[in-house]
């Protein structure tokens, strides 16, 4: 009993230590490049029971980031964005122009994201104990609690987060109905199903990775000649299931009929569809992507794994190359049972092939779906491990993650583990959400009244907030999205030797992100900030005069909010 108790303590303690973080970075992140977007499509369906934003994204997740945000908000109706569907102006009308409290709307849309986070932490507890026992469930639900790339987009209002809780949610119930073909287990894959669709356009990759795996899970160990119709049964099963899920997507969308193509025949969900196929198109077509120092148009197979051994913590790293080196080396036992290996390994492989090839090279988070069912493969694996090997490696995991996930706090997003040189060098080998979405605007601000400059800082900003609402008088640098013409203009400065002023750079920006000819602030890049603030922002003073060159940066004062 005393033993039960203290396990249940554990979790409890851990649910708490993760609420804490994520409620923590919630508040303390200005807004993201998309969150207003998310937003702004949910409230708008939510509102109008019409789905029209919802193109690119479907809406569940949406939908549960606008429940908080109440009756009193104000849409951009009236505004020719909305006739037109053009969500990125709606979206920007939205948050920063007929609505005065962008702030407060966007810590409220995160919290149900928060909430979805420790369902994902709950439930990997619950699939590992199932399949292993108490101690593969404390160190599933560690590692996916306090894993910093977790916590980052566990508490932003986007859909990252969302399909990577149905994914789980779609693996674990999908696995529940091929253990036992009952009623109640097929309705809930069919439910979760739909979740997992009406989460994210790329939950098509692991509905299919899950649908092959019930059919063919069948026909496993099977030497007579039932083997196919074994198939057959489980085939007529997983069509049920996807149904289920298929009515479940429609109502998301509000039972709309809609036509795919303009003057074509109206389809159930019509938007989705239409979504489907452009969210094809970008995935294979060419879009300026980042990655060591370059960007080009397309993507670099080399992408996602450099973005995995870089941000990915490591103790993960460890945990996951001694579950494989355990895995083959040993074999029997139910923490290593084939069929669950395969169940949860197998939609890891097809999704990661369909990233591989993919021009979309956007960020790790297009990695998160996959890593709770790496998790629970490697703590079921690990617990075979000898008892006192077993102790010794939890309690060595447990205290290593939580220190990662403490000292990096309220900063996950800029998370890069040793291998890049920390947070400090990640953005010498990724940008974008990877390091760089916008969310420290009120750090720079916060710094420029603590400093108390009379100087009006020169700005290069990254991300959709505008920051005159946070106080900040700027003089406008080439920026992404607002003032994203400037690259295109003559310089305001001599790029070689800027003159004297306070300089706020985003990291993303600093890095060009946008162009292959990378000359704008190739002096800033060769010398050090005198301040970074969250990692994501670099601030540079430079002064009158020759002895002011930003060569190398000689003399300067470092000065960080985070050091």
């Amino acid at each position: 009993m005393a033993s039960a108790w203290s396990r249940q303590s554990l979790r409890l303690m851990l649910l708490l230590l993760a609420f804490g973080l994520l409620m923590y970075n919630a508040q303390a992140q200005s807004p993201t490049m998309d969150e207003q977007n998310h937003m702004a499509r949910g409230y708008a369906l939510l509102r109008t029971g019409d789905p029209r934003l919802s193109l690119e994204h479907p809406p569940l997740i949406n939908l549960l980031e606008a429940v908080p945000l109440g009756g009193e908000i104000a849409l951009p109706l009236d505004d020719p964005s909305w006739e037109m569907a053009e969500w990125y102006r709606f979206a920007d009308l939205f948050l920063w122009h007929v609505n005065t409290e962008p702030a407060r709307m966007v810590y409220l849309s995160r919290v149900p994201v928060v909430a979805l986070t420790l369902l994902l932490g709950t439930l990997m507890s619950k699939w590992g104990r199932m399949l292993a026992g108490e101690g593969a469930s404390l160190l599933a639900m560690v590692l996916v609690l306090l894993d910093p790339n977790v916590l980052a987009h566990g508490s932003l209002a986007t859909t990252d987060l969302g399909i990577t809780f149905t994914v789980l949610l779609t693996a674990y119930t999908v696995w529940r109905a091929a253990e036992r073909r009952t009623v109640p287990r097929v309705l809930a894959a069919g439910m979760a199903t739909g979740a997992m669709l009406a989460s994210k356009m790329s939950a098509v990759a692991f509905w299919a990775s899950f649908g092959l795996l019930f059919v063919v899970l069948a026909a496993l160990n099977v030497r007579d000649g039932s083997r196919v119709r074994r198939m057959v049964v489980r085939a007529g099963i997983y069509l049920v299931i996807t149904a289920i899920g298929l009515l479940m997507l429609w109502a998301c969308y509000g039972w709309q009929l809609a036509p795919v193509a303009d003057g074509g025949v109206r389809v159930p969900m019509g938007t989705y569809w239409r979504g489907l196929g452009a969210v094809f198109e970008n995935v294979q077509g060419a879009r300026p992507s980042y990655f060591l120092g370059e960007t080009r148009l397309g993507g670099w197979p080399a992408y996602f794994p450099v973005a995995f051994a870089v941000k990915t913590p490591l103790p993960m790293l460890v945990l996951l190359v001694v579950a494989a080196w355990w895995a083959w080396s040993s074999r029997g036992g139910p923490a290593r049972d084939d069929h669950v290996a395969l169940f949860l390994l197998l939609p890891v492989g097809v999704y990661w092939a369909s990233v591989l090839v993919s021009d979309l090279n956007l960020g790790y988070r297009h990695l998160l779906p996959t890593l709770p069912l790496l998790y629970v493969w490697a703590a079921t694996t690990l617990s075979g491990l000898e008892a006192k090997r077993w102790q010794r490696l939890m309690t060595g995991a447990l205290v290593w993650i939580a220190l990662e996930a403490i000292l990096i706090a309220p900063h996950f997003l800029a998370y890069f583990n040793p291998v890049a040189g920390g947070p400090r060098n990640g953005w010498r080998v990724l940008a974008d959400s990877n390091i760089d979405w916008g969310q420290d605007l009120q750090l720079l601000s916060d710094y420029l009244v603590e400093t108390a400059s009379d100087e009006t800082v020169r700005l290069s900003w990254f991300g959709s907030a505008y920051p005159e609402r946070y106080g900040i008088a700027y003089e406008p640098l080439p920026g992404l999205p607002h003032h994203f013409d400037l690259w295109f203009q003559p310089a305001t400065f001599e790029e070689a030797s800027p003159g004297p002023g306070v300089y706020a750079i985003s990291v993303s920006n600093l890095v060009e992100l946008p162009l292959s000819d990378k000359r704008f602030f190739a002096a800033f890049r060769a010398r050090e900030p005198d301040a970074r603030l969250g990692y994501s922002i670099y601030v540079y003073r430079v002064s009158a005069g020759p002895a002011d060159n930003l060569g190398d940066g000689g003399g300067q004062s470092q000065v960080s909010l985070l050091d």
